[in-house]
């Protein structure tokens, strides 16, 4: 069964009767039933499966169409036993005269055992498959699943990319990111996109900690470079996402998410963006999209979809479009996307009107200043400066350009010590290890301070609303580096 695709499909009169029933009831989207050809909807979740064959569960006969696919379509009927005491005939004959609960307990033996599914969120059998798989599985109705008003089992699969020539500082953020989610969410699969062949130790970590490694390795990358190179070229202020190949072709590497998840949602996250609270599909409500979703970026009241640092994502509607985007991707040659610098540009420019907005509850920055957000935040992400450029200024006062204007754009936000205490249980959630390693990388001249920081935001009982300011007095105190009157830098 290794390259079964388990298909449910309802299509009867009953079936009929309770969507019509759930329409009328429903304020959300009418998604029990699609318009498209269901063979169309099924060639989407399984183009990218090699050696693909149905395993075909329903309450009618399979569909004529599905042959249109050109994939082997099963059903019970046609399932043959290993018994030396029944024919093949006889064998079917028995299947068939099941009665048809019995029949459904069979169908959803054996479609639990297939690792891929496809089914109708709003039927209660599909739903079941669904959360059986932690929602790493396809509904061709998309949209949202009823059930998940009532059990908290639906969470929307994670992914990262990864190269391993990316920088130590950026692999290091996205392990405490990875351990956000094991801490906040453990039942969640965790998907990543890998660039190379080496680094052993880190794989080892990331198969510890149940992350599924899809080897990425594109015949694409030479033309990337070119693309790299030509911008920092042409253009006199390029965006620092250009000054690494390594760091660039990593987050150019989400545009082939779509050839190797086969889920209907999922949420990609940047290395700088933690999970600080549980969510599931519940909670994205109506964030669904039926493409992709993105948040704002510098302006928190605005709403537009602009920031992809975290990006809800419907992998059915992006495999449909792969080739024509790697086309339009690596057209551009000599010349930025207009939307903005490198993958966000891309996605931005190509599905414009198929991007929809993200609440920000999504994707906090530090530097926001809504309560009721920050009250009911999920994820926060560090765009703009990183938690060790933060910590830096704090403790010396000393930072580049670039993070000046910003240090000095955001200095009354409110909520830049509950991102950094977050980041720190994030960090140490699995022991001082991490936290270590980050410091020593990030801040060689500040690495005990860094390290007494962290672990006293992680693990010291502070009452709400302590300041940051405190916190930094008491680690420098701590490392007798400052005197009870000193100074410490806290724009």
């Amino acid at each position: 069964m290794s390259s079964g695709v388990c298909f449910h499909h309802r299509d009867g009169e009953d079936w009929h009767r309770q969507c019509d029933q759930w329409e009328r009831m429903s304020k959300k989207n009418h998604n029990c039933r699609s318009q498209e050809p269901i063979a169309e909807l099924v060639r989407r979740r399984v183009s990218h499966l090699p050696n693909a064959w149905i395993f075909y569960v329903g309450d009618h006969e399979i569909p004529t169409d599905l042959e249109a696919l050109g994939l082997p379509v099963i059903a019970r009927g046609q399932m043959t036993s290993s018994n030396a005491e029944l024919t093949v005939t006889s064998a079917d004959q028995l299947i068939k005269s099941m009665p048809r609960d019995l029949g459904a307990f069979l169908d959803y033996f054996l479609c639990s055992q297939m690792p891929a599914f496809i089914g109708n969120s709003v039927s209660s059998w599909s739903a079941s498959q669904i959360a059986l798989r932690d929602t790493a599985a396809s509904w061709y109705n998309s949209f949202d699943i009823p059930l998940a008003q009532y059990l908290k089992s639906f969470i929307v699969p994670f992914v990262y990319t990864y190269a391993e020539e990316s920088s130590a500082k950026g692999k290091l953020l996205l392990q405490v990111s990875i351990l956000s989610v094991k801490k906040q969410m453990p039942a969640a699969s965790i998907h990543m996109l890998y660039h190379g062949e080496g680094a052993a130790d880190f794989r080892g970590w990331l198969i510890q900690h149940g992350v599924v490694i899809h080897d990425h390795q594109p015949k694409w990358r030479g033309k990337l470079e070119e693309m790299r190179r030509a911008v920092l070229k042409h253009r006199k202020h390029p965006s620092r996402l250009y000054d690494s190949p390594g760091n660039f072709f990593s987050t150019f590497q989400r545009i082939d998410i779509p050839r190797f998840l086969s889920v209907e949602y999922c949420i990609l996250l940047d290395s700088d963006a933690f999970v600080v609270r549980p969510f599931t599909i519940a909670d994205l409500g109506a964030e669904m999209p039926q493409g992709l979703a993105f948040s704002s970026e510098m302006d928190e009241e605005g709403d537009k979809p602009v920031n992809a640092g975290v990006a809800l994502l419907n992998v059915p509607f992006l495999r449909e479009s792969l080739d024509e985007f790697h086309e339009f991707v690596f057209n551009h040659t000599e010349h930025d996307f207009v939307n903005g610098p490198g993958d966000q540009g891309a996605f931005l420019d190509f599905y414009d009107k198929d991007i929809k907005f993200l609440s920000p509850r999504f994707n906090m920055k530090p530097y926001y200043n809504n309560k009721a957000n920050w009250k009911h935040k999920y994820i926060v992400q560090y765009h703009g400066l990183k938690p060790h450029e933060q910590i830096a200024y704090w403790f010396d006062g000393t930072c580049e350009p670039l993070q000046c204007s910003l240090i000095s754009r955001f200095s009354d936000s409110p909520y830049k010590c509950e991102a950094m205490v977050e980041f720190a249980k994030a960090a140490a959630f699995e022991g001082p290890g991490v936290i270590r390693e980050y410091c020593y990388i990030s801040l060689a001249s500040h690495g005990d301070l860094c390290v007494g920081l962290l672990n006293m935001m992680a693990h010291r009982e502070t009452p709400p609303g302590t300041s940051c300011v405190e916190y930094f007095r008491a680690a420098l105190l701590q490392g007798r580096r400052l005197s009870p009157g000193g100074f410490i830098h806290m724009q």
